[in-house]
């Protein structure tokens, strides 16, 4: 299989298997920070397949922000998500065991950066994370706004006072998750 940029002046990758090249971060020829399309061709017997959709990868930029604050007043204090939105993330985790998994945002937050992944966790019951607005927040603040390229998983964003998830570009991945303003 051949991995050919549609970017031009990139040189194709000729991976053995999916396996081999899972991220492109830190990858010969990649710079940090920066989007790539890709079009992907199948080989059989020498036989080449036709190309597929085009794949968009965003490399990333750092390493992973833990969120461990119970609840974030906007102002970036260490271990908050605003602080995590600011730095520079590829992703961002959560370890609010002493807040029952319960994240309370008491001013709007930063739009989660292009390629960032905010990964909770999802049990039987649904999202195992929740962002939540709280008491005496603006009227119309957004939860979360994604910038693009963003995945966010296993996450329950609720009673902000506007919408729960705005996305202002393209190619965002939502998985297990629900938006709820009560």
């Amino acid at each position: 299989m051949k991995q050919k940029p549609t970017d031009p002046g990139r040189k194709a990758h000729s991976p053995k298997s999916f396996d081999e090249r899972p991220y492109l971060k830190g990858k010969p020829g990649t710079t940090a920070g920066r989007l790539y399309r890709y079009r992907v061709k199948a080989s059989k017997n020498g036989q080449l397949s036709g190309s597929s959709n085009e794949v968009l990868v965003f490399t990333p930029v750092g390493g992973v922000c833990n969120v461990t604050a119970g609840s974030d007043d906007g102002s970036g204090s260490t271990g908050t998500l605003s602080a995590a939105l600011n730095a520079a993330c590829s992703s961002i985790s959560f370890d609010l065991s002493g807040s029952n998994n319960i994240l309370t945002i008491t001013n709007p937050l930063p739009p989660v950066p292009v390629g960032v992944v905010i990964g909770g966790r999802c049990g039987a019951s649904g999202p195992a994370i929740v962002i939540r607005g709280g008491a005496g927040l603006a009227p119309n603040v957004t939860g979360l706004v994604l910038s693009g390229i963003n995945w966010l998983f296993g996450v329950r964003i609720e009673k902000f006072s506007g919408v729960q998830v705005k996305s202002i570009g393209g190619g965002n991945k939502l998985s297990c998750i629900v938006a709820a303003k009560q």
